[in-house]
């Protein structure tokens, strides 16, 4: 559900009668017999050692270093578009595609090591396990268990005794795209996302295997403000209370583009925003009494609700399917009813405003 930007039409007319460590050193001075000089400057600092993790010839994590030492590359693909509505709720996957591994090798370390995880892209403010997306309002997870547990993409992870990783006990993962906010249209590029690293090892890789368009339905109002002009009318063509004369047509312009939904309409009196009623109140200029004006869309009337895009809201009526509107719009019409035994001549104004929602 999408909320356009309240607008507002303009009703007047005229009634008339018609990892990083510092290491210091240790300087040692020494005397040679009576003779006092310098002998030596010796520094000891401790070394850093690393496990030998290597992959190996055999896929249980036996056999010795293989040949090949690079990667375990997984590639996800995602929807190469994914059209996202408006007002979608953060938290909500819109993609996720969990493949089988493409590349399963058994590893080996012979002490003791550590797993790094090391993001190629910026991750989430707000937690380690979402990346961001290049687009607004989604983000990324590497999920397992069929979505329902993900890994971190940046961090320290468990650290082992010598170790065989055979090809089998790899976790398969994959990827969900992940509304977060607000989204915009854009593109999120292929690539690499993160690297597991074994030390020194570079263990494993999981790439976005394609570009993806994000796609926003949208449908925007081509006529924010509409005033519309009503002829005269004379208190002899409103005889009773009820009757109404002098109807005119105006239009709400729309235009909507790649849009699969619904459109609804709000309407909203100005001049008295509790109006639930089918009868706008006469606005602040009106010289007119004992008249109202009332808006019909469809050849039925249209009663007054909350200036509100949310689904369901009072009075909301049902425009179109958005798809059916193009670059059409709203064809409404407004018209004089009596409200009273006197009927005052004068000036009639009226103004309401109107909300348009997406579902």
């Amino acid at each position: 559900m999408y909320r356009f930007p309240s607008s507002s039409l303009l009703l007047a007319s005229l009634i008339n009668t018609n990892r990083q460590q510092a290491w210091g050193g240790i300087n040692t001075l020494k005397k040679c017999g009576f003779v006092v000089g310098l002998c030596a400057i010796i520094f000891l600092a401790p070394g850093i050692s690393y496990a030998a993790c290597y992959f190996t010839q055999n896929a249980d994590g036996t056999g010795g270093a293989s040949s090949t030492q690079t990667p375990q590359d997984d590639y996800v693909t995602l929807p190469a578009t994914i059209t996202v509505p408006r007002g979608t709720a953060a938290g909500q996957s819109v993609a996720m595609n969990i493949p089988p591994l493409q590349d399963r090798r058994g590893a080996f370390c012979d002490a003791a090591f550590q797993r790094n995880y090391v993001p190629a892209r910026a991750l989430s403010p707000s937690t380690n396990t979402q990346m961001l997306s290049g687009v607004a309002g989604l983000e990324l997870r590497n999920v397992i268990n069929n979505g329902q547990a993900w890994y971190p993409w940046q961090g320290t992870g468990s650290t082992g005794s010598a170790l065989r990783f055979p090809a089998a006990t790899r976790t398969v993962s994959g990827l969900q795209l992940l509304v977060t906010g607000a989204v915009s249209p854009g593109r999120i590029s292929a690539g690499l996302l993160r690297t597991v690293n074994l030390d020194t090892l570079a263990y494993s890789r999981i790439f976005l295997a394609n570009d993806i368009a994000v796609v926003v339905p949208t449908c925007s109002v081509t006529t924010p403000s509409v005033s519309v002009t009503l002829a005269p009318v004379a208190a002899k063509d409103l005889a009773a209370i009820g009757s109404s004369a002098k109807e005119t047509a105006f239009n709400i312009g729309l235009n909507c583009s790649g849009v699969g939904g619904n459109v609804y309409a709000t309407l909203t009196d100005n001049t008295m925003p509790g109006n639930r009623t089918n009868q706008l109140s006469l606005a602040t200029g009106s010289t007119a009494a004992g008249v109202a004006l009332q808006i019909l869309y469809g050849g039925s009337l249209v009663s007054f609700g909350a200036d509100s895009s949310a689904a369901g809201n009072t009075n909301q009526f049902y425009v179109n399917a958005a798809a059916n509107l193009g670059a059409g719009g709203i064809p409404l019409s407004v018209r004089y009813i009596r409200t009273s035994a006197n009927v005052v001549p004068g000036t009639v104004r009226g103004l309401a405003t109107f909300t348009m929602s997406y579902q």
